[in-house]
């Protein structure tokens, strides 16, 4: 019989999907056997090995894109919007996370119906949430603003199970590697921001041209030094709705206590 020198499989190439091949051996050294199924004896222990080793914080990175957590990035137009854009967004991500049917939210149901506001104006994180937690979300099949005050009434709504604020960079990574989508405050200068390249990444000192502005943190890569977000420009913007912000940028998760940076659980 011809023997074979056994190789890496072409899934798991560290330069492809940036596996530390010696930390999944390690650790599929730890699980215990698994009966064999359909797709071999070892493919179970294979999946299980990957998964945990690729969303091992050790690793330093996290993105819940590959996760098939998030839905589609929408438009919020030239309104100012962005809170209740985030906010829905995460709430459908937690949705999905819980395994459950995906749903599409209304973000103008907060912005209209639960706020007050019109869409010129902006609400901060920390005052649309308590709103979001005590009366739920509105379904929608559609993102037309307002969202119609006759219909403010709707008891057709997801009614979420919490949040918890997230004070820091480090508070922040560990939702992230829980599959939690955080919901922040940034400060952009529109000029740049608003035309930012695929695969750029965004680094802003914020001074008197600052704008406020609410994304979704969806990621992070330590050895990069940036995290990934999730905007609500539509997927037209930067790479295909998501973008990345430099560490210690933009003012993000720079005031501790303030509420404006939260993760959502449904």
């Amino acid at each position: 019989m011809r023997q074979t020198t056994p190789r890496r499989d072409r899934d798991l190439d560290t330069e492809q999907h940036g596996v530390d091949w010696e930390a999944f051996l390690a650790l599929a050294a730890t699980f215990k056997p698994w009966k064999p199924g359909p797709r071999g004896p070892h493919a179970p222990l294979r999946d299980r090995a990957f998964a945990e080793v690729v969303r091992s914080p050790v690793l330093g990175r996290a993105d819940l894109r590959l996760n098939g957590l998030l839905s589609p990035p929408k438009q919020q137009g030239m309104s100012n919007a962005c809170t209740s854009f985030a906010i829905a967004a995460a709430a459908e991500a937690a949705v999905r996370k819980k395994l459950r049917p995906p749903v599409t939210l209304a973000p103008w149901f907060i912005h209209t119906c639960l706020m007050h506001c019109p869409p010129d104006q902006g609400v901060y994180i920390g005052a649309a949430m308590p709103n979001v937690l005590g009366a739920g979300i509105a379904f929608t099949s559609d993102s037309d603003q307002p969202f119609p005050e006759t219909l403010c009434g709707t008891p057709d709504r997801l009614h979420l199970a919490g949040a918890y604020q997230v004070p820091d960079a480090q508070a922040a990574k560990a939702a992230l590697d829980n599959k939690d989508v955080v919901v922040c405050t940034i400060f952009v200068r529109w000029a740049d921001f608003a035309y930012l390249a695929p695969n750029a990444v965004y680094a802003y000192d914020p001074d008197a041209q600052a704008s406020t502005h609410s994304v979704c943190l969806v990621g992070y890569d330590d050895a990069a030094g940036y995290w990934i977000i999730q905007n609500s420009q539509g997927a037209g913007w930067s790479d295909h709705g998501f973008g990345r912000i430099a560490y210690d940028t933009c003012g993000l998760l720079a005031s501790p206590g303030s509420g404006d940076a939260v993760a959502v659980l449904a």
